[in-house]
């Protein structure tokens, strides 16, 4: 009963799981990074427009369309900077929160029982995802295959924020949206302004 049993090659193939890591496992979305960062070349091709987007339109804006009115002015430092910055605080919140990957070694919190089974006693199956050797699959997790990692409530890997958007960074990801489109929004009020004088 004390003999420990040598570890197997299925629980030595369950370290590496997940996408690889930099920075010795301490930025990456393997199962022992400290900090959750994806490192997918088309994501990191895609935040940097997303990032330099954003950056250009605020220094543009300053410089072009602010310089000859009051108005202008108190609209772009007031309404449009604010939600410019907001906007990139969200993009990077988005892009560096974990979605909600399922731990190595994760079990139900409780039994789950079939929905409207007559048989009461009748226990439904631990789901288990064969890409992240077996490890368990709460509902509504779906595996990510750019992460490499089941992620709860996934909703989609979205290259603009280099990240899966799930249960715990959905928020970040809609105010990342909303606040871009204010921007963009204040922005075009502050071309009419420009037009008008």
């Amino acid at each position: 009963s004390d003999r420990k049993t040598p570890p197997n090659d299925s629980t030595q193939s369950s370290i590496t799981m997940g996408r690889s890591d930099i920075c010795c496992t301490t930025f990456g979305t393997s199962f022992e990074a400290k900090r959750w960062l994806t490192i997918d070349p088309c994501g990191l091709l895609c935040i940097t427009l997303s990032f330099s987007v954003h950056f250009y339109a605020i220094s543009v804006i300053a410089y072009l369309l602010i310089s000859k009115s009051l108005l202008s002015q108190i609209v772009y430092f007031a309404l449009y900077l604010p939600c410019a910055l907001l906007a990139v605080v969200s993009l990077y919140t988005a892009w560096t929160t974990n979605p909600g990957a399922v731990p190595m070694g994760a079990r139900p919190l409780t039994k789950m029982k079939k929905a409207g089974s007559s048989n009461k006693g009748r226990e439904r199956s631990m789901r288990r995802c064969a890409k992240c050797n077996d490890n368990y699959k709460p509902p509504r997790a779906h595996h990510d295959s750019v992460t490499g990692r089941c992620v709860v409530k996934m909703d989609h890997f979205c290259p603009w924020v280099c990240n899966a958007v799930g249960a715990l960074n959905h928020k970040f990801f809609v105010l990342f949206i909303f606040y871009t489109l204010l921007s963009c929004l204040l922005s075009v009020v502050l071309i009419m302004i420009r037009m008008v004088h």
